[in-house]
């Protein structure tokens, strides 16, 4: 069984993220608040809440998975809780550096992006 993390992000900082991984992960994947990665349970908790943003242009989203025996490790040195809520009330996963660097380290995890369209609101901006 794997766990997978569903993180929401600008189509230009997932390319980032893939082409400087060391770094990315070093970061905590993104240059989050206090180095900590913060990211959704399920991919339609996060499209919601970052369609709630009214993007105007496709938007990444990362899915950061791994086995459920590196969940145990990382939640027992207290690098990844899973109990935390967004404003909505919709359930978030968050991953310190510490266990962005032990993932990275360790290679065991897989990160993909997948590409999310938007309709056109047909604003023009100037």
């Amino acid at each position: 069984m794997k766990t997978t993390i569903f993180v929401p992000v600008h189509t230009h900082d997932a390319q980032w993220i893939f082409c400087n991984a060391e770094a990315a992960f070093a970061n905590g994947l993104l240059n989050a608040a206090g180095k900590v990665l913060t990211g959704y349970h399920s991919d339609r908790d996060a499209i919601a809440a970052f369609m709630e943003r009214q993007p105007q242009e496709p938007f990444a989203l990362l899915h950061l998975r791994f086995d459920r025996d590196m969940q145990k490790g990382l939640s027992i040195a207290g690098f990844l809780k899973g109990s935390e809520r967004d404003g909505a009330d919709r359930p978030l996963w968050t991953l310190a550096r510490e266990g962005s660097l032990t993932l990275y380290k360790s290679g065991r995890y897989k990160l993909l992006m997948e590409i999310v369209p938007v309709e056109r609101s047909g604003i023009v901006l100037y």
